[in-house]
């Protein structure tokens, strides 16, 4: 009997990038939609911060709400705070 295959590791949906930071939005494992901010300095990544979320469009949606923002750590959204993983 055949077992589901479900695929694992990352796969980049769409990413943005600045001098200064990058915006990424992948999917992890096949059911984990992930949105990671990383911030540079002098080309070094100083600090990083890991979004995720169970659905595509609550994920798409913060992921273009960051890119329109001029400073995505100001954001202070209740779907962010409960689902929110950083280090």
């Amino acid at each position: 009997m055949l077992k589901e295959r479900h695929p694992r590791g990352f796969k980049i949906i769409d990413r943005h990038r600045k001098p200064k930071k990058s915006i990424c939005l992948f999917v992890r494992n096949g059911d984990r939609y992930v949105i990671l901010i990383n911030y540079y300095f002098l080309g070094i990544c100083m600090r990083s911060k890991l979004y995720e979320f169970n659905k595509l469009e609550q994920a798409n949606t913060i992921y273009r709400r960051l890119l329109s923002e001029k400073s995505p750590e100001k954001i202070s959204v209740p779907l962010l705070r409960k689902q929110s993983v950083g280090f």
